[in-house]
């Protein structure tokens, strides 16, 4: 949605899973912003891939899939 309404750079938090994959999450843990809980980094990622966030219902991205779907569109800012 946000490089449709044409923005430059795109920030977003990282989180690494218990066996290392790296998702775009905001938050350690992640019963705030989705349908699932426990800290990401004590999570397996095949937990996590079957999260969704609370607002929109779409699964919680690795942060190899956004770069996969950003495709170098804009810049990617990452923490």
């Amino acid at each position: 949605k946000a490089i449709n309404q044409g923005v430059d750079i795109l920030e977003m938090d990282l989180r690494v899973s218990k066996d290392g994959v790296v998702f775009v999450f905001h938050d350690e843990e992640m019963r705030n912003h989705s349908n699932c809980r426990g800290y990401v980094h004590r999570l397996e990622s095949s937990y996590i891939k079957n999260c969704k966030y609370k607002t929109t219902q779409h699964s919680i991205p690795t942060f190899e899939e956004v770069l996969k779907f950003v495709d170098g569109r804009v810049i990617v800012n990452a923490e």
